[in-house]
């Protein structure tokens, strides 16, 4: 087919061992809480960590809801995600629609983001 159209695809992603983490967390104070966690690799050094800032990877950002006074156990690891992207995407389910946007997928085509190569990309 001669109706080809070339274009610029980029899908960043982050090759990892499997990782999983733990925390215990409490709600001190009386009323409800909704907290937003985001999970972080950084550098170890003796160094101040603002100057590492631009070396920081985020893993990971869940939200979780604490009544008063309440302590939960959080137990995450890759899978649970939402920003590692949970698979490869092959350049022909991109060209045939057969991602979707509940697959943690972002692709950015002409520099411009969107979850769908099928989408029209959305200008700012």
């Amino acid at each position: 087919n001669n109706d080809q159209e070339a274009i610029n695809v980029r899908n960043a992603t982050l090759d990892h061992i499997p990782y999983s983490f733990n925390m215990k967390v409490k709600n001190k104070n009386r009323g409800d809480a909704m907290v937003c966690f985001r999970v972080f690799l950084v550098p170890e050094t003796d160094e101040p960590l603002d100057d590492w800032r631009t070396m920081f990877v985020e893993l990971d950002k869940f939200v979780e809801t604490f009544k008063g006074g309440e302590t939960k156990e959080i137990s995450r690891n890759d899978k649970d995600s939402s920003v590692i992207a949970s698979r490869r995407v092959k350049f022909e389910d991109i060209r045939d629609g057969k991602t979707n946007s509940s697959s943690r997928t972002t692709v950015a085509v002409d520099g411009l983001l969107t979850s769908s190569f099928l989408e029209e990309p959305k200008k700012e």
